[in-house]
Formats: structure tokens, sequence, C-alpha cells
């Protein structure tokens, strides 16, 4: 996460706000972004690899 998305967040927020919501959010946001950046990387499952493998859960 980039200092200044971060900055966009707080300014975003109102003068009152729940802090472990802001945490929430910024947890989320930084998941997100792992995300992306695997996907660049081509760190993913395919479905039908997905479908494979959750075959094997109910057994």
């Amino acid at each position: 996460m980039t200092k200044e998305a971060l900055i966009k967040v707080v300014n975003e927020l109102p003068n009152d706000f729940d802090l472990e919501e802001f945490l929430d959010k910024l947890i989320f946001m930084a998941k997100v972004e792992k995300g992306i950046e695997q996907i660049k990387d081509g760190k993913v499952t395919s479905f039908e690899e997905v479908k494979r493998i959750s075959k094997t859960w109910s057994k």
C-alpha cells in the first residue's frame, strides 16, 4: 500500500469514525493489492482446477 493511498483513505474519513472499521478497510485494501500482484505474477488457479480440488473436500 502506498502512503498516497493511505492519505486518500484518511482524508475521506468523517471527523468521527470507528477505528476498527478503518483498520478493516486498510486490511481489505492490502489484501486486494496483494491479490492483484499475484495475478500479475501469474500465481492464479483456474476455475477448472478449483472445481477439481474442491471435489476432494467432501470425501
